[in-house]
């Protein structure tokens, strides 16, 4: 099977872009992105007519596209308050870019066309002499962004799209991209700029450490957990009940850990979504939008999102952060490699999950059981 990545140069190849996007974001994902043109089944931004819009196909057609707006061209004011721009007054605009719009069709996920789109838009940076390439990203792909090099450094965000994480890429710290080897790091010329070397750990020194644990030793990890949660992290957490520290850190070993804050929405009644969330160290309160008041609260060590997780349906309330502090998400890649490689550990963890559940669905009825009393 053949992969050809192009530039979208004609209107009939970015309409044809615009329409992938809807089917993936609209169709597929059910996102209710309010300007898309849901008549023509079209999802079109300004940005098209000013950024380098890319597309991946294959023998049968469109797979995945990503969209790189540079300099003059990248759309300041629509991305100033998101990605905080003002903390990087030092840097001229023309050495900024936004990476944007980056999908793929279900089947090409994690695939080669990934990488090939990837190239395209760090080629087209490198040819603008970029510095810093920003974007932002379902909490369940921080792990990805971070190992292509990206770095979080600031808030997270809800928009349209959920919850988003802001991201950067500083395009010549080549001894960052080696360090975590990011498949882009053969393609940044020498000589090196020494410059930019050290610049995002002076910037950003709250940020050095990877969300993502496959870029840490294990036992570093597993560490940082015991001290989050002032315990052992199979005793303070339900899911990891009955499992060896082994199989333990075989599960968090996919783990991304997410600092958010104040009134953060993590999740959000409709969504799909295909992770789970675990509480580190956060409070955070469910509700549904229709109801007042909250429906529970969950401390340090619960689970956030299990059922939409389990059945693959769609959120059924708003998970919304009370108190800031720090979650690990775990996606359902996760789970579903470990069922291939530890299928013993992975019976644990399922079993933890039904225990959860019908803890839960124990705890609703006796409220409701309750509540029927005092009518």
């Amino acid at each position: 099977m053949s992969l050809r990545v192009t530039r979208a140069e004609s209107p009939e190849a970015l309409l044809e872009i615009q329409r992938f996007r809807y089917s993936v974001y609209v169709d597929e994902m059910g996102k209710p992105i309010a300007h898309a043109d849901h008549d023509l089944q079209v999802l079109a931004d300004p940005e098209d007519a000013t950024g380098q819009v890319f597309a991946c196909h294959d023998d049968a057609g469109l797979i995945g596209t990503i969209r790189l707006a540079t300099g003059p061209d990248s759309p300041e004011n629509a991305h100033a308050g998101l990605y905080r721009l003002d903390l990087f007054p030092d840097v001229a605009r023309p050495q900024v870019a936004f990476a944007s719009r980056f999908m793929l069709r279900s089947d090409h996920r994690g695939g080669l066309a990934a990488h090939r789109l990837c190239l395209a838009a760090l080629d087209a940076a490198l040819d603008a002499d970029v510095r810093l390439v920003f974007c932002h990203c379902a909490p369940y792909l921080v792990g990805y962004y971070e190992q292509l090099g990206f770095r979080r450094y600031t808030d997270n965000f809800h928009d349209a799209l959920g919850y988003r994480v802001p991201m950067l890429l500083v395009l010549r710290d080549k001894a960052h991209l080696e360090a975590v080897r990011s498949p882009l790091a053969a393609r940044i010329p020498d000589p090196v700029d020494e410059a930019w070397g050290g610049w995002f750990g002076a910037r950003f020194p709250d940020f050095v450490f990877p969300a993502n644990a496959r870029l840490v030793a294990t036992d570093a990890f597993y560490e940082l957990l015991n001290r989050k949660l002032h315990d052992d992290p199979r005793k303070t957490i339900p899911l990891l009940r009955g499992l060896e520290q082994e199989e333990a850190e075989a599960v968090l070993r996919a783990g991304t850990i997410l600092g958010c804050a104040d009134g953060d929405r993590l999740l959000r009644e409709g969504e799909l979504s295909g992770e789970i969330y675990l509480n580190l160290s956060a409070l955070v309160g469910i509700r549904h939008p229709d109801r007042q008041g909250w429906l529970s609260l969950l401390g340090p060590g619960e689970l956030i999102g299990e059922m939409a997780f389990l059945m693959s349906s769609r959120r059924t309330a708003d998970v919304t952060v009370i108190r800031g502090g720090e979650i690990l998400l775990l996606s359902e890649r996760t789970l579903k490699r470990l069922m291939d490689e530890r299928p013993g550990a992975a019976s644990k963890v399922l079993f933890n999950l039904a225990k959860i559940l019908c803890e839960r669905l124990a705890s609703t009825t006796r409220s409701l059981v309750d509540t029927a009393r005092q009518a």
